[in-house]
């Protein structure tokens, strides 16, 4: 929730010139038995091909991306490619290409990682992307690429090319399934055939929460750090040296819960997840910046403790059954110099507000979003940003 907020911050501050990624977590508990949803996996895999080649842009993670195994970036450029307009596609190639890069089979798309193949219409729901695309073939050619809505099946914008990453973030080919059964073998007593598990990858499936077995299917698995530009800049909000020692006892906590499952059996913490310490010692090669909530008493103009000169805004709440509902916030106006931006949390709360204050004598300009609002001169703004939480600014007398 709170890499939600921070990323919906960056986007509201950031205005649209800097790109701006999520790099989420599988939104499930260590060992959990059930697999995390295909916007997830998708998400996560637009933000892993992204990531080597980003040469300026914010990349939002929580904690658990730092502990967690992530497949080799070979893996991921190798079952990604793009398709073009006035392309010529074998299509048998094409869905064999796909069903490698874990891409499922099926009569409609609706989620990441689906495929539909209909004549001359291709229907594909590639990783990473916001919508489903539908490919128009004449003959063997593609004459068109367009987004569709998968619910109502309307075709959108044009495309002259389309970016298809991998479904999945472990490969489905015969030879890595052969690689899974010969290390779960390798790790596991007693005959896998009483392993349903075991025996759903071995028929080409993937099961819930096989992902707590994805080591299994490489010689080698990756860490974020290996993903991260060299000069990339790490930003640590949660306190890292703090934070990943306790979910790293989390982690242990419940696999000793539920090792003893024998029709379930688990890959050790430090095979399943990255340690603390090599996690830590990873990231240590690229600078860091250190954001705490405490007042740092800085040591020197030339110390490495920096105070942002900001302050949690007053409050500013309007009360519907007072004489003038804004009050507290014409009052703020009228006793500071500030120039003011108030922020709604949707287009129709923002339009309710300002009937309020129209009501009470003032019309706040709608903005689009803060770059607008700290390049103009206008004293009293308004703009919708959903997830954003206010400050104070006292050096620049804005609010």
């Amino acid at each position: 929730r709170e890499a939600d907020r921070l990323l919906a911050e960056l986007h509201f501050f950031a205005g649209p010139g800097l790109r701006l990624l999520a790099l989420p977590d599988h939104e499930s508990l260590p060992y959990d038995p059930f697999s995390p949803h295909p916007d997830l996996v998708s998400e996560r895999l637009r933000a892993l091909a992204a990531l080597p080649e980003l040469a300026r842009g914010i990349v939002v993670t929580t904690r658990a991306v730092v502990l967690g195994r992530l497949p080799p970036r070979r893996f991921i450029a190798a079952h990604s490619f793009d398709l073009r307009r006035g392309e010529r596609i074998d299509v048998t190639a094409l869905r064999a290409r796909l069903a490698l890069a874990g891409y499922a089979h099926v009569s409609q798309v609706q989620s990441p990682g689906e495929i539909a193949v209909r004549g001359s219409v291709i229907d594909v729901f590639p990783g990473g992307a916001a919508q489903p695309l539908r490919l128009d073939l004449f003959d063997d050619v593609i004459e068109s690429i367009r987004a569709f809505d998968p619910e109502d099946q309307r075709s959108g914008e044009h495309l002259e090319r389309v970016a298809l990453l991998p479904a999945r973030e472990f490969p489905t080919s015969p030879e890595a399934i052969a690689g899974f059964r010969g290390r779960w073998r390798e790790r596991f007593e007693g005959d896998p055939q009483q392993c349903p598990l075991y025996r759903a990858v071995s028929a080409g499936h993937a099961p819930a929460g096989i992902e707590a077995w994805m080591p299994l299917f490489f010689d080698a698995t990756a860490l974020l750090a290996d993903y991260l530009p060299a000069t990339a800049l790490v930003v640590d909000t949660v306190d890292l040296e703090r934070a990943l020692p306790l979910a790293w006892a989390e982690i242990a906590e419940r696999y000793e819960d539920r090792r003893h499952d024998r029709e379930r059996p688990l890959l050790a913490p430090e095979e399943a997840f990255v340690p603390p310490a090599e996690a830590a010692a990873r990231l240590a090669a690229h600078a860091r910046v250190q954001v705490t909530v405490t007042k740092a008493e800085p040591l020197g103009s030339t110390g490495p403790f920096h105070n942002f000169g900001s302050e949690p805004p007053p409050d500013l709440r309007i009360d519907p059954r007072a004489l003038v509902p804004p009050a507290a916030l014409l009052a703020s106006l009228a006793s500071h110099g500030d120039r003011v931006l108030l922020l709604a949390d949707s287009a129709g709360r923002r339009e309710l507000l300002l009937g309020v204050l129209r009501d009470a004598g003032h019309e706040p300009r709608p903005l689009p979003d803060w770059p607008a609002f700290h390049g103009g001169a206008e004293r009293f703004a308004i703009a919708v940003a959903a997830d954003v939480r206010g400050l104070v600014l006292p050096a620049h007398g804005l609010q």
